[in-house]
């Protein structure tokens, strides 16, 4: 009997200690899988952090809004005064950034068969031929002729100056 029991309690700690191995496995695994988790949430923390704080490009709310460009081919330059296809046109020379000026009110209601350009003495690219204090030039034949003292208005035919109007009066009868 004792050989049996022998047996019976070697099966009985051989049986434990695979049980005890399978145990071991299983918190090894399980260790595994919690460090994989820990590691995961960690890097996903670093790239949240770094993308919320230090370089700010990620999981901002920004818009982006695009508008299409418009031309507006009535205003002109005063370096493309000449250089209009048109056989006769009217070119009302002032300071657009003055809404209340009569010449803004003519602009928007002029509806003559002569088409009207406008040059606005205000914009960068043409301040360098508006001088309240210079010398005007009442036939400029080009560009570089070119000098407006006040509110003017040119009628160009074929290229060149026909007339050149400064009377407030006279402008005011044209383009009405």
């Amino acid at each position: 009997m004792k050989k049996e029991e022998n047996k019976k309690v070697e099966f009985v700690t051989h049986e434990l200690k695979k049980q005890k191995e399978v145990d071991e496995d299983y918190k090894r695994i399980v260790l595994f899988i919690i460090l994989v988790i820990i590691i995961g949430a960690l890097l996903f923390g670093l790239y949240y952090l770094n993308g919320k704080y230090i370089t700010k490009d990620k999981f901002q709310n920004t818009t982006t809004t695009t508008t299409e460009a418009i031309y507006d081919d009535s205003k002109l330059t005063v370096s493309n005064l000449f250089s209009l296809s048109d056989s006769t046109y009217y070119v009302l020379v002032y300071d657009r950034s003055d809404s209340d000026s009569i010449y803004y009110s003519l602009e928007l209601s002029y509806s003559g068969d002569t088409n009207l350009y406008t040059i606005d003495v205000s914009n960068a690219m043409n301040k360098m031929y508006y001088d309240e204090d210079g010398t005007e030039n009442t036939n400029p034949t080009s560009v570089e002729d070119v000098m407006f003292t006040r509110p003017t208005l040119l009628e160009i035919k074929k290229g060149k100056v026909s007339k050149y109007i400064t009377s407030e009066e006279e402008i005011v009868e044209i383009l009405s």
